[in-house]
């Protein structure tokens, strides 16, 4: 698996893929010999809502503050990759 892109300066030699077959396993969970497989459910990931983001920031960015970043920036350009950094984050 390759490497996610990130803002951030990383070595290639830090990053470790996620375990594959254990996903691969935890999908397989739900099916059993003879399943229907148009009622197989998976595993997804909720989007959290903005509110959720902007109670989560305490938490989650280890005292970064990546929402201040995005106001102290002067370029538009550096405001939007801010914005989007701490979106997805």
């Amino acid at each position: 698996l390759a490497k996610p892109f990130s803002l951030e300066e990383e070595k290639d030699s830090e990053y470790k893929a996620s375990n594959l077959i254990r996903k691969i396993l935890s999908l397989a969970k739900s099916l059993r010999p003879g399943s229907d497989l148009t009622n197989l459910q998976l595993q997804m990931n909720l989007p959290k809502s903005q509110l959720q983001s902007y109670g989560e920031m305490i938490y989650s960015f280890g005292g970064q503050d990546l929402l201040g970043e995005c106001s102290r920036r002067d370029l538009p350009i550096e405001r939007l990759k801010s914005v989007v950094t701490w979106n997805i984050s």
